[in-house]
This record gives structure tokens, sequence and C-alpha cells, in this order.
């Protein structure tokens, strides 16, 4: 379940990081 929960929480973060990154790029 932990292991299910960080990865989901993993992929959100990149896509929000990534968004984040090319809006201000």
């Amino acid at each position: 379940m932990r292991i299910l929960l960080l990865c989901c929480y993993l992929l959100v973060s990149a896509k929000v990081f990534g968004d984040r990154g090319k809006s201000r790029k």
C-alpha cells in the first residue's frame, strides 16, 4: 500500500514540477 502511494505521489509531483518548469521557461 505504501509503495503504491509513494509511486502515485512521485508521478503527481513529476507532472506538477514538469508543468511549472515549462510554464516558467
